[in-house]
């Protein structure tokens, strides 16, 4: 007699905290540039022969959201787009080896986009002047 099937190993509980090598080093001072509906970061680059790249996360909901991975460590600039205005978002980013693993995580930073600009209520073109356009227009009603 022969018995075959199938069995599938299913693992319960909570999954594994991240591993972090502490020997990678970490990414620091990150300057943040908001617009409306962008947030730009600059940081210094990590010239360190095991650094590979970087990861950049974005708090959604009560955890961290991998957004981005840079796969250049020489780059030192990234902007996260498609984002709402007039709203706060934390990140955190860290550098990763040619072998995946991670530095321990950076400082969480959170920055705001700005608001959106009001509309002109008043705009006008006088035109018929030698070599130029005249505009003229009101920033806020009377």
């Amino acid at each position: 007699m022969l018995i075959s099937g199938c069995s599938r190993r299913v693992e319960t509980g909570t999954p594994q905290a991240q591993q972090y090598d502490a020997s990678l080093p970490r990414v620091d001072n990150i300057r943040t540039l908001p617009d409306i509906t962008e947030i730009g970061f600059e940081w210094t680059p990590v010239y360190n022969d095991r650094v590979e790249g970087y990861y950049l996360y974005r708090v959604e909901g009560s955890s961290m959201k991998k957004i981005a991975t840079i796969k250049d460590k020489y780059i030192s600039h990234y902007v996260d787009t498609k984002l709402s205005p007039e709203t706060s978002y934390s990140y955190r980013m860290s550098t990763y080896s040619s072998d995946k693993k991670e530095s321990e995580p950076g400082s969480i930073i959170t920055v705001s986009t700005t608001g959106t600009i009001e509309s002109v209520p008043f705009l006008k073109a006088i035109t018929g002047l030698p070599n130029r356009i005249k505009l003229v227009w009101r920033p806020h009603p009377m």
